[in-house]
């Protein structure tokens, strides 16, 4: 028997377990990538389906499928009612509303050979002297979530994010340099007549060539500046992971313990927030979470406040269990999996310092960007962590001397957060069409960046 909408299913939940919501899911995506002049693929996919959780005596029950029956949401009630607990849920206020993010041209409206030309002919223009490898990749993303809750809660949100993606590799005289970088924004087809857009694959190409010429860094620990793509890499990483409220309830988080102490220079301030739009102004792009995946309504959440512990992000479990505030941070990939504790939007917010004063009193450092970064490791129960850079400066003096490829970011995060003594007055958030945040075998979409940052941190090279 197949139920014919959402409320049925929550209507049954209502009536067997203490608490239970309804979540459905839908994501369409159209991508082409292009390498060294041949179109290697062009696919558009949509999938859909739902999500039943039932919670009864502090056990969970979980049931995902495509369509919504009165089969599905009997074995979640089932998987709840199997065992006991002491298990609780944080008690909130609920809300109802839809959250439509605007753009024009989505990816089941979008032109296939429109888009495929388009790419095509800004791929063209990666072909430059010393050029052996160009990858460009385009991806049109939009994602619709509606989800009932047996408190109240009855929420929908479309969100759409596109992007242009780069990977040249330049090579003479046996150097070889890869350049990554990509360009994202909530938007449709649209995107792609932007500048920004237009310009990224032939920048990345240039980049690429310009580190053939760049020198190895020089080891050591050293006054560092940080652009704001570096520093939301580290802190989402880092420190975001951290403060995870599931992970810090396992144990796992150097910052278990420690709210209300400091972790961070008093010019530290972090945010984690759906819609940094409602914060603080800032550059770049973000991504939108209006409600997590439990149907909390996501504002945002003061994670450090003038360096202070202030809180962790949480879920309906997560935040009882640690006794603090819940943050509506529970998010899940898609329809085939439940909800765990994710950052939105994870960021430092700007101070007063102008970036091209953040040089001076430097007589030996780096100044660190994070444009065609590569990977890292990070141990969030120690909170140490190694980051591969982008194409990078030396700084002698205060002045910018000149190119260094292979950078090595290393260090423990609450040492580095402590040495910041400059935050920078600019702010650049960034997002991933293509990508996303990976933990527990879920990839969600997410948010990062900041201000300039200046602080002391070990650099290596390879």
């Amino acid at each position: 028997m197949f139920i014919m909408d959402i409320h049925e299913a929550l209507s049954f939940l209502e009536k067997r377990v203490a608490y239970g919501d309804v979540r459905y899911h839908e994501r369409s995506v159209l991508t082409v990538r292009i390498v060294n002049g041949i179109v290697e693929s062009a696919s558009f996919t949509k999938k859909h389906g739902y999500v039943i959780r039932a919670f009864d005596g502090g056990m969970r029950g979980v049931a995902t499928g495509n369509d919504l029956s009165l089969d599905l949401v009997q074995r979640a009630v089932d998987a709840a009612k199997k065992g006991s607990g002491e298990k609780k849920l944080a008690e909130r206020k609920t809300e109802k509303g839809e959250f439509p993010y605007h753009y024009k041209i989505g990816p089941e409206d979008t032109d296939v050979e429109e888009f495929v030309k388009t790419l095509m002919e800004l791929h063209k223009e990666t072909k430059m002297d010393g050029i052996v490898y160009s990858q460009t990749g385009g991806t049109i993303l939009v994602e619709k979530r509606e989800i009932v809750t047996s408190d109240g809660a009855h929420l929908k949100a479309v969100v759409p994010v596109s992007g242009i993606l780069q990977l040249s590799i330049a090579q003479k005289n046996g150097v070889m340099r890869r350049v990554y970088d990509s360009y994202n924004d909530l938007a449709g087809f649209e995107l792609f007549s932007r500048e920004e857009a237009r310009e990224l694959p032939k920048s990345i190409s240039k980049l690429a060539i310009d580190a053939l010429q760049a020198k190895p860094p020089k080891a050591g620990e050293y006054t560092v500046v940080l652009d704001p793509d570096i520093v939301g890499l580290l802190l989402h990483e880092a420190f975001g992971h951290a403060s995870e409220g599931d992970i810090v309830a396992n144990k796992a988080s150097v910052l278990l313990g420690k709210l209300g102490e400091r972790v961070a220079s008093d010019l530290v301030t972090i945010i984690d927030s759906g819609n940094p739009k409602d914060v603080v102004n800032f550059e770049g792009s973000f991504y939108y979470v209006p409600f997590d995946d439990e149907g909390s309504i996501k504002k945002h959440t003061t994670v450090v406040e003038n360096g202070i512990l202030k809180g962790y992000l949480t879920s309906l479990d997560t935040a009882p269990e640690l006794g603090v505030d819940l943050s509506g941070n529970g998010r899940a990939q898609d329809h085939t999996h439940a909800p765990i504790v994710r950052q939105t939007n994870y960021f430092i917010l700007p101070r007063d310092r102008n970036p091209e004063e953040m040089f001076e009193g430097i007589s030996e450092g780096y100044y660190v960007l994070g444009r065609g970064a590569g990977g890292g490791q990070v141990d969030p129960a120690m909170g140490t962590f190694t980051f591969q850079a982008g194409p990078s400066y030396y700084i002698e003096n205060g002045q910018i001397k000149y190119m260094v490829y292979g950078v090595l970011l290393s260090g423990q995060i609450l040492d580095a957060l402590k040495s910041v003594d400059a935050v920078g007055n600019d702010l650049r958030l960034t997002t991933s069409a293509r990508g996303g945040c990976g933990k527990g075998g879920q990839l969600v979409k997410v948010g990062h960046g900041g201000p300039h940052v200046r602080l002391k941190l070990t650099i290596g090279g390879r």
